[in-house]
């Protein structure tokens, strides 16, 4: 009894707390270990602030990028106007873009059709811009006469080649050949084709026909080979001819018109090539209007169109900047086609 009450009293003299001292401490360790901690929080959320900025100016320029493609140069001069700075192939458009209400930037559009406008190391024009034609749109059978070449070419070859070992048969005597050995690559090497397009008038109906003759002069007995293209009857409603072609080496297009046709007929020749652009000789003696996309020689008319391909850098800046020095907060580049 008497032990237990004793027990009871030490406890209650024990029963003091922590001295200030202890207290001191206690902080200080927990200031030193929480210290770090409120840092990183404070560094994360400064971190996701700077994110959020960045993802949100990513995704202005992307829409501004998406904006530009879809629509046409004037359109594009007539929504990004406050600012237009032509300079040359390179025209700058400069418009204040309000974000949530709060945000403000200045995007600048730049377009730039030069970059497309390759010269070769002898001075000749071979870039995409340099041939222009008009914009191939709503092309279809009723409205146009569509002439398209694929395998005629391949096939071509094969008959020449076959034509060259038959009459190289054909004039072997008891001597031996008396025509040199040629392979196929060497027929097709010196393939020659004339596309030729006749429009002619007859009982009141103006026809057009678009043949490709193929040719190969530097292998004898090869003749010759003919495929049609297209044959059709050419209406008033109809906008024009279009031949499409794959390109060889030596190419040459014959257009003949009739001259008691007085109908206005336009004739596009349409590479389908992106890669391989060889001139392509034009005999026009009808001076019928003709377009390309590929380099001709005389009397080819081309028609000064629009450009078909521009490199667009788009850039956002803060309000009020001096281009020539800030950096932008983002640039993004692209591509448009007209």
């Amino acid at each position: 009894m008497f032990a237990q009450r004793d027990n009871i009293s030490n406890i209650k003299k024990n029963n003091k707390g922590f001295s200030l001292v202890e207290l001191l401490v206690s902080v200080a360790i927990l200031a030193i270990v929480i210290g770090p901690v409120l840092n990183n929080f404070v560094t994360a959320a400064r971190v996701n602030a700077k994110a959020r900025k960045v993802q949100n100016e990513t995704n202005i320029v992307q829409s501004i990028a998406e904006d530009v493609k879809a629509k046409s140069i004037l359109d594009i001069a007539t929504t990004y106007n406050d600012n237009t700075v032509p300079d040359g192939d390179k025209t700058t458009y400069t418009k204040k873009i309000i974000k949530d209400g709060r945000h403000i930037y200045d995007a600048r559009i730049t377009l730039n059709k030069g970059v497309y406008k390759e010269v070769s190391p002898g001075g000749d024009p071979m870039g995409y811009n340099n041939f222009k034609m008009p914009i191939i749109s709503d092309i279809n059978e009723t409205k146009n006469v569509i002439a398209t070449e694929s395998y005629e070419s391949s096939m071509a070859v094969s008959v020449l080649y076959n034509n060259y070992r038959w009459y190289r048969e054909e004039t072997k005597t008891d001597s031996g050949y008396t025509v040199d050995e040629y392979n196929e690559e060497e027929v097709r090497t010196n393939l020659h084709r004339n596309i030729r397009i006749n429009i002619t008038y007859s009982s009141g109906l103006i026809t057009v026909r678009v043949e490709a003759v193929y040719t190969c002069n530097a292998v004898p007995g090869t003749g010759s080979e003919t495929y049609v293209l297209k044959e059709v009857p050419y209406t008033s409603e109809m906008k024009g001819i279009y031949v499409f072609y794959n390109p060889i080496q030596h190419d040459k297009v014959t257009i003949y018109k009739e001259n008691t046709i007085t109908d206005s007929i336009d004739v596009f020749l349409v590479s389908q090539d992106t890669e391989f652009y060889p001139p392509i000789t034009v005999e026009n003696p009808g001076f019928v209007p003709v377009y390309s996309n590929v380099d001709t020689d005389s009397p080819l008319v081309k028609k000064d169109t629009n450009i078909r391909l521009y490199d667009v850098t788009i850039e956002l800046y803060e309000p009020g900047v001096d281009y020539l020095v800030t950096e932008p907060r983002v640039t993004f580049h692209t591509i448009k086609e007209e």
